[in-house]
């Protein structure tokens, strides 16, 4: 677990000098990362699959208060966009528990 803590906490440091973060999920994991956003912020971004099986992946948003603000399942590419409602921890959720022998290479922009 601290090694996944400390992964999320070097992310979210990449991921605001950055355009574009690629990165491989595990068979059966999950990877989320977490985001600190204010009311009012203007959140949008997309993702795809590059590489592993069937280029699919589950994939949500989650508000601070656990509120679904955005799910696809089995896609090897969406876009998203909202404006934050509340204050507090995001969650940006990416499953590739549907597979149980391929890694999945995620680019997330």
């Amino acid at each position: 677990m601290r090694r996944f803590c400390t992964s999320v906490c070097l992310l979210l440091i990449v991921l605001q000098s950055v355009h574009s973060l690629s990165w491989n999920i595990e068979p059966t994991t999950t990877d989320i990362f977490y985001e600190e956003i204010k009311t009012g912020s203007k959140i949008s971004g997309s993702f795809h699959v590059s590489s592993g099986g069937m280029l699919d992946i589950d994939f949500k948003v989650l508000s601070p208060s656990n509120e679904e603000l955005y799910s696809v399942q089995k896609n090897n590419e969406a876009k998203f966009a909202f404006t934050a409602e509340e204050s507090g921890v995001f969650q940006f959720i990416f499953a590739n528990t549907m597979s149980t022998l391929t890694v999945k290479t995620v680019t997330l922009v």
